[in-house]
């Protein structure tokens, strides 16, 4: 039980601990952060091809 509690919070810490920079913001990003901002650049830029006439 103690190992398992351990790698929660090991994960916890990799996940939303503030480990970048952001060079445009000039704010601190976790790595939650960074997925999320690259699934929502991947979804507007499919959602954007998906839109163009053939």
């Amino acid at each position: 039980m103690i190992e398992f509690v351990v790698i929660c919070a090991a994960l916890v810490a990799a996940l939303f601990v503030p480990v970048i920079d952001d060079v445009s913001g000039g704010r601190r990003l976790s790595t939650a952060q960074l997925l999320i901002d690259s699934l929502q650049q991947g979804y507007q830029r499919t959602s954007g091809a998906l839109s163009l006439p053939e």
